[in-house]
């Protein structure tokens, strides 16, 4: 079994939880939470499981980010389009 830690300060709940959902098609694991940091347990210790595992934390940290960025535009696309069904609907 082999333990990794992630900081609370650079890793999300959304990003550790998001991976650790599709990480389950590669190994069996269990998340411990503490005030700084997220503990992921993992059953396999294989070097292409840890490989997985910080690809899919890297993947959705990056997904996290561009959701910041994207966040107000993707706001007034969704006012804009509710609008436009109301006035269709009116």
């Amino acid at each position: 079994m082999k333990l990794k830690e992630y900081s609370k300060k650079n890793y999300s709940e959304w990003v550790i939880r998001n991976s650790l959902y599709w990480f389950s098609n590669h190994s069996k694991w269990s998340l411990e939470e503490s005030e700084e940091s997220w503990s992921v347990s993992i059953q396999e210790d294989e070097e292409n499981a840890l490989q997985e595992l910080d690809r899919l934390i890297n993947d959705y940290l990056l997904r996290e980010k561009i959701m910041k960025k994207t966040e107000g535009v993707r706001e007034k696309i969704a006012l804009k389009v509710l609008q436009s069904i109301e006035e269709k609907i009116n």
